[in-house]
């Protein structure tokens, strides 16, 4: 500063609750004397933006490393700068590359069989052409080794004047998912199988007609299939004599009572 040089600084005051940038600097009185220059700016609101900013980058960050999805994201040229940890998780590791070798994460449509090369990623398609692509079913191989299944999502990010400055691609794992809903639908067909078979007359109703009926049950009441029973009303079965009584116990059973 002695020399001529400015010197540049910040500090808060706090009678004011001001934030200041400050800049001394050493100049030559016209009485031949060298005093020190001070111009302070006050950027109390620059400073407030700036914390703004900041907690709401560490509550993006929070987030993203917290959220039970796959969060990947891509900068404009299509190369993978960050993977969360459930996207981590999702396929056993991560692959810093870019487009052109995005095949490194071995994929396949899951409805086809289709290879998905590296251009055919969503990924590849968002930052190409901003195209947004929502829960595409596809079969994956981990960077272990392990197989599954995953909904993959893809959107272009954009600055303020719509330029495409990067990708994002959220994966979720629906591996455990489909294998439940598979042994539910076996389980299901199984069920429906012994029921139909069964020696012991079924029949089911929707509280006004019959909408099951197995072959034991048509048998039982004089018709060849169950087609004959289904969709009748639920006192055509009923004896004329009996059929005010019973259609009161129908209906209290009907209102749980």
């Amino acid at each position: 500063a002695l020399a001529g040089e400015p010197y540049q600084w910040e500090h808060y005051f706090e009678p004011s609750a001001k934030h200041l940038f400050i800049i001394d600097r050493m100049i030559r009185w016209p009485d031949g004397r060298d005093v020190k220059f001070e111009l302070a700016i006050d950027i109390t609101e620059l400073k407030k933006a700036e914390e703004s900013i900041r907690k709401n980058e560490e509550l993006f960050r929070l987030v993203l490393e917290t959220i039970p999805l796959g969060i990947w994201i891509a900068d404009a040229s299509g190369t993978i700068i960050h993977g969360n940890p459930a996207g981590q998780k999702v396929w056993g590791g991560m692959r810093s590359v870019g487009m052109e070798k995005y095949d490194e994460y071995k994929a396949w449509r899951h409805d086809t069989g289709e290879i998905i090369g590296p251009d055919k990623w969503a990924m590849s398609r968002a930052i190409r052409y901003g195209e947004v692509t929502l829960e595409e079913m596809i079969d994956i191989e981990t960077f272990d080794g392990e197989r599954k299944v995953i909904l993959n999502s893809a959107a272009p990010i954009r600055d303020e004047s719509g330029k495409i400055t990067g990708g994002i691609v959220v994966n979720q794992d629906i591996t455990e998912r489909l294998a439940k809903d598979k042994i539910l639908k076996e389980t299901d067909q199984m069920m429906r199988v012994l029921i139909e078979s069964s020696p012991i007359g079924i029949l089911l109703t929707d509280g006004a007609k019959y909408v099951f009926c197995n072959q034991s049950a048509a048998s039982a009441f004089g018709y060849d299939s169950p087609g004959e029973i289904t969709g009748k009303p639920v006192d055509s079965l009923m004896a004329p004599e009996s059929r005010e009584y019973l259609l009161q116990i129908h209906r209290q059973r009907m209102a749980g009572e």
